[in-house]
């Protein structure tokens, strides 16, 4: 958003467009002093950084990740129709053809994964995802532990 500010540096008036000669600066929507500008109290604030705070987790998630399973390490998808699929080739017990990309080379590619390479490009998926998934609660419980706006700001990624 393009915004206005006062004489003592406060925002008062937001825009979609630049507003020229007076309101040129654009701010993030999560800016600290846009929240202000907004009238955002602290549980305001703490749900908006909860939700950043999810979506940064989601995009690790689904943005692929790395598993030495083949002897070397590659690269799988992970949205969630690839995570699925991982979940199916892994459970036929059997040698599957599965894509990834080796990570030396940037090859991307179905390369024939046995039962037990599949097995732990399953394994190893799951583990980052867990991980991941704790890492997210534990800056949830840092968001709801704080007790200031810059507490809550200070919560990142």
């Amino acid at each position: 958003m393009y915004v206005q500010r006062d004489a003592t540096g406060a925002v008062n008036g937001v825009f979609a467009r630049s507003q020229a000669g007076y309101a040129e600066e654009w701010l993030d929507a999560d800016h600290p002093d846009l929240l202000r500008y907004r009238g955002l109290d602290l549980d305001g604030r703490k749900a908006t950084r909860r939700a950043a705070l999810s979506a940064d987790c989601n995009a690790a998630i689904t943005g692929g990740f790395e598993s030495d399973a083949l002897g070397s390490a590659h690269r799988y998808d992970s949205d969630l129709e690839a995570q699925v699929n991982l979940v199916g080739a892994a459970s036929l017990g059997a040698a599957v053809d599965y894509t990834c990309t080796e990570v030396a080379t940037g090859t991307k590619g179905s390369v024939t994964h046995t039962a037990a390479q599949i097995k732990q490009v399953l394994k190893d998926g799951a583990a980052i995802k867990i991980a991941l998934l704790a890492q997210y609660r534990a800056r949830v419980a840092d968001v709801e532990a704080a007790e200031t706006e810059a507490e809550v700001e200070a919560v990142v990624w």
